[in-house]
């Protein structure tokens, strides 16, 4: 198969592949990074020359491995950032709820209800969270001395 890519949507499709890659690579170490990742994206890199973006990616010359030039990731960590914000916020709410939620009704009694339950019960809890963000962002969102 052959797919043709204008210079944008080439270009649109390494920023895919940088993003793509650094969420499941970025946090790992070397020796348990998905190489079936790094292979596609060492594939889909090597074509930039035939698309001219230098300007985005730069083949090392100590290792023949294709980068992602700096001001490339510059222009994506905005993309990065929202998208962290995001899973920050998210897992906070459900966090905090979840915790408020198992202290008002206790792990046994939780265990015991079907999912439908634990759903319509859990929910005020996390709609409180969301809706104390919505209004103040984290500001109100602290630890309380006792």
């Amino acid at each position: 198969m052959k797919i043709n890519l204008t210079n944008k949507q080439y270009r649109s499709l390494l920023k895919l592949v940088f993003l793509g890659e650094f969420m499941v690579n970025g946090p790992r170490d070397y020796d348990e990074r998905v190489k079936e990742f790094d292979e596609i994206e060492q594939y889909i890199y090597s074509f930039y020359k035939d698309f001219q973006l230098d300007n985005c990616i730069e083949k090392s010359k100590e290792d023949g491995c294709y980068y992602a030039t700096k001001a490339f990731e510059d222009e994506l960590t905005d993309y990065i950032s929202n998208y962290d914000d995001m899973c920050f916020i998210d897992e906070l709410i459900h966090q905090l709820g979840r915790r408020d939620f198992l202290n008002k009704y206790g792990e046994d009694a939780v265990g015991r209800m079907s999912i439908e339950e634990r759903i319509k019960k859990e929910q005020p809890f996390l709609d409180v969270y969301s809706d104390e963000i919505d209004d103040n962002d984290i500001d109100n969102i602290g630890i309380v001395k006792k």
